[in-house]
């Protein structure tokens, strides 16, 4: 074999036996697993997703149409006129379907019902009653709001679900939530909960998470109070075992980062300041009540700044509603 030969025989196999050895240079770690794209996630960080999309539910657009209609505030002929258009019931399903949406996707019942088989099948009874409170008051706000909802036969892959009557629903979210009482109540070192990282709120408090269950009870009892006078002594009795001080208060929790502001602040300041303003007729109903100042700047025009803040926390459940 000649020299020439040679060289190249030696430069192929010199080739061949380099791209042998690093024919995984390309894979592995980082390279195989995009971290930017998990697959995966732990109870507590998906526990801490549901909270966001708890919050915007009760505090968010569903809220600002309510307000608008019992006439706290009016609509505008500003900002395209979209809330004016609510406030003369000139609206359809686009108006709620991105929120009745995230109820079950991402977020929402989707996830809880996720959490809640991990917790079951872990044996983290914690999670799973926490979860289920959630789930209870999601679905319960839901049929507040809209009155029969997809609830038996959600994420069950049944093609065009039926809706359930609001009173079947209420009575599915009041037993929902004596489960959640009493797997809470449970103890056990599989018992972890959501944690202090998961938690936004209660840090994975038990104590806590029962008092909420036990108001959230009262207040969907209360909501059916005229068609079933037992609800009455039922809503009394669970107010008894509800939040009873202001350290037990529910509230959606605001940084003011960017994308962790409070969504009042983000209406009214930052993306539609001309959209609503308070109603003259309930600033005058209110006249001398000293919340008129908490809830509105010094000429009524507009929310306080206090209210209004990026950092203003919104209470949801308080021992106030409970008393």
């Amino acid at each position: 074999m000649n020299i020439a030969k040679r060289y190249a025989l030696l430069g192929v196999l010199a080739i061949t036996a380099a791209t042998g050895a690093c024919n995984s240079f390309l894979t592995g770690g980082e390279l195989s697993n995009d971290p930017n794209r998990p697959v995966t996630s732990t109870p507590q960080a998906r526990f801490a997703g549901t909270q966001p999309s708890l919050w915007a539910l009760l505090s968010s657009d569903m809220l600002r149409v309510n307000e608008v209609w019992v006439q706290h505030f009016e609509g505008l002929s500003t900002g395209a006129g979209q809330y004016l258009q609510i406030q003369d019931y000139t609206y359809d399903e686009s108006t709620t379907g991105g929120f009745q949406q995230g109820i079950y996707t991402g977020g929402g019942l989707v996830d809880l019902r996720e959490l809640e088989s991990e917790g079951r099948a872990s044996g983290d009874s914690l999670l799973l009653g926490t979860s289920q409170v959630v789930e209870a008051w999601m679905i319960g706000t839901e049929a507040d709001l809209f009155g029969d909802v997809v609830y038996s036969q959600a994420l069950t892959g049944t093609p065009n679900p039926t809706l359930d009557p609001q009173l079947q629903v209420y009575t599915a979210v009041q037993a929902l939530l004596s489960d959640a009482i009493t797997n809470m109540a449970a103890t056990g070192p599989t018992n972890f909960g959501p944690g202090s990282t998961g938690d936004i709120n209660y840090g994975g408090n038990p104590e806590k998470w029962t008092a909420l269950a036990h108001t959230l009870k009262a207040r969907f009892y209360l909501h059916t109070a005229e068609v079933d006078p037992t609800a009455y002594q039922n809503a009394y009795t669970e107010s008894q075992q509800g939040i009873l001080t202001s350290d037990g208060n529910y509230y959606a929790i605001y940084s003011g980062n960017v994308n962790e502001q409070n969504l009042w602040y983000q209406f009214v300041v930052v993306n539609r300041a001309d959209y609503i303003r308070p109603n003259p007729f309930f600033v005058s109903f209110i006249g001398s009540d000293p919340r008129l100042r908490q809830y509105f700047n010094a000429d009524q025009s507009e929310l306080s700044a206090t209210r209004s803040s990026p950092t203003f926390s919104q209470p949801l459940v308080t021992a106030q509603e409970n008393l």
